[in-house]
C-alpha cells in the first residue's frame, strides 16, 4: 500500500563538510538547521524537490535538519565534520 502523503526525504553526505543535498518526494518549502541545544542556527526557503545547502559556516557537531512540505514535516539529524 503506497501513501501519496508520506514525506520520504534523504540527506547526504553525513556527516558533511561544505554543504549537503536533500532530496525528496514533495517540494520542500522551509528547511530550519537547529543545534543540539535546540537554537535556530540557520533556514533557507526552497520550493523544489532537490536543494543544496551550504553548512560550511556551521561549527563541528551534531545538528538537527527540519523540512517542511506541503504535506508534512520531516527532521533529520547530521554531522557537521
Amino acid at each position: 500500500i503506497s501513501d501519496d502523503n508520506t514525506v520520504n526525504t534523504r540527506l547526504y553526505p553525513n556527516p558533511a563538510t561544505n554543504g549537503i543535498t536533500l532530496q525528496s518526494n514533495q517540494n520542500m518549502k522551509q528547511v530550519f538547521i537547529f543545534d543540539v541545544y535546540g537554537k535556530l542556527v540557520a533556514s533557507e526557503s526552497i520550493l523544489q524537490e532537490t536543494a543544496y545547502i551550504n553548512v560550511e559556516h556551521l561549527h563541528a557537531g551534531m545538528y538537527l535538519l527540519r523540512i517542511e512540505t506541503e504535506r508534512g514535516n520531516s527532521v533529520m539529524p547530521f554531522i557537521k565534520q
